[in-house]
């Protein structure tokens, strides 16, 4: 049993796919897979299973769920610990979403750890707004850059961003915004990012609205 087996069953656990451990770890699907049968094997218990609602937890799995949280935070603070004994640099991650990652996220973290005056070992990884509390939560990201959080984590304003919509100069759209087509940033696609939240409330249907890659 190995702390990345862990991590890859804590996040299957709390954010309901292999998919999203996967992207949360910055791994394939099958690598998450591989853990995930390891860690089964070494119990000998299936642990979480696929439901027509989703993945469930089996009893064994509910029991090790938080002493797995648990350990995979004291792994962070394990890590931490020997850094700091070794005088290498304080490790940061931070969760960001795919439009504060394009323009936002790299100038940031350069700034943060020029400003801070102490060696700043400073990386972000691409995360959904949904994620982004299950990732700091479990000590997987130290912070995120996104949409302020719902779920009890402390948020704090540091961007004050406006959404224009653009159009072609010829194009002169008329009526009721839901029924024009759109166009959004990767960002878009994720239903809690602040695009959706816009295009949401203005009763754009998911088939009016296409994707395209900056």
């Amino acid at each position: 049993m190995t702390l990345g087996q862990l991590s890859a069953f804590v996040l299957v656990a709390r954010l309901g796919s292999v998919t999203g451990a996967a992207r949360a770890l910055g791994v394939s699907e099958p690598a998450v897979s591989q853990a995930l049968a390891a860690l089964r094997q070494h119990h000998g218990d299936k642990l979480i299973v696929r439901t027509a609602d989703g993945m469930k937890l089996t009893p064994a799995g509910g029991r090790l769920l938080p002493i797995a949280s648990q350990m995979v935070a004291l792994g962070a603070d394990a890590d931490a610990a020997v850094r700091e004994a070794n005088g290498r640099a304080e490790r940061l991650h931070v969760a960001v979403t795919s439009t504060l990652a394009e323009f936002v996220a790299n100038p940031l973290l350069e700034t943060f750890a020029a400003r801070s005056g102490l060696p700043v070992d400073a990386s972000a990884g691409l995360a959904r707004t949904a994620e982004m509390p299950v990732l700091v939560g479990s000590r997987l990201a130290d912070a995120a850059l996104g949409p302020a959080f719902e779920s009890g984590l402390d948020s704090t304003p540091v961007f004050r961003c406006t959404l224009v919509a653009v159009a072609a100069p010829q194009t002169r759209y008329r009526g009721n915004p839901a029924s024009w087509p759109w166009l959004v940033g990767p960002s878009g696609a994720d239903p809690d990012s602040d695009t959706a939240r816009a295009l949401q409330r203005l009763g754009v249907a998911d088939d009016a609205i296409q994707v395209f890659p900056n």
